[in-house]
């Protein structure tokens, strides 16, 4: 008597994505943004894939940076015993609370420059959930590919740009009440030597991609 073996297929997510990229190449869906590319192609809805070098959302990483130098600042110039400077613990309060809207929703976003052109940059919105511990830091300043799709193409000459303020409690904010919380930050920044000014726009030329799959 022949017995039927009945297999069950277990489907990795890379397999899917795999199966998905080749999909998409096939019926001609997706763009590569290599030297033969047309900016034509980069419209909303269309699924692209180019490499880049990810960096954090440099309003999040200037935060970041201010926090740590100003908790250590007071943990050296404190004398054992004593209590921190009030006005400097009170502008470190609110720094905190500045970088608590700026992340509470769980999303980052990453902006890259693309390697085959650096002039433009992509905004890459992830969510924190898919990171091991929860945080990027193993892909930041690294060279990745990425796949996703266009939600919003910026050219170089309308003079507009994408919020990195979008989806915060932030981007409610009056401008004259932002700017000056951007004025004060930029001179504190300047002080302690942080990598780059604050922004809170990337202007064109830009992508805001939706990613699919960040992958080396």
């Amino acid at each position: 008597m022949q017995k039927h073996v009945q297999e069950d297929r277990v489907f990795t997510p890379a397999s899917l994505f795999s199966r998905l990229r080749d999909n998409l190449i096939e019926r001609k869906l997706l763009v590569s943004l290599d030297n033969a590319f047309s900016m034509e192609a980069l419209l909303p809805g269309a699924f692209i894939e180019f490499s880049g070098i990810l960096r954090k959302n440099p309003m999040v990483a200037n935060m970041e940076g201010l926090i740590q130098m100003m908790e250590a600042a007071l943990l050296f110039t404190v004398a054992p015993g004593k209590q921190k400077p009030k006005a400097e613990q009170e502008v470190l309060t609110q720094m905190k609370k500045f970088y608590s809207m700026l992340t509470q929703t769980g999303s980052l976003d990453l902006v890259s420059d693309l390697v085959i052109k650096p002039e433009i940059k992509a905004v890459i919105p992830v969510q924190l959930e898919y990171f091991s511990n929860q945080s990027p830091a193993d892909i930041i300043d690294g060279q990745f590919v990425v796949i996703g799709k266009v939600v919003r193409y910026i050219p170089e000459d309308i003079g507009e740009s994408v919020s990195l303020l979008r989806g915060t409690p932030l981007a409610y904010l009056p401008e004259d009440n932002l700017m000056q919380f951007i004025e004060a930050f930029n001179t504190l920044s300047s002080t302690l030597s942080t990598p780059s000014e604050f922004t809170t726009q990337i202007p064109g030329p830009v992508l805001l991609v939706v990613p699919i799959a960040i992958y080396a």
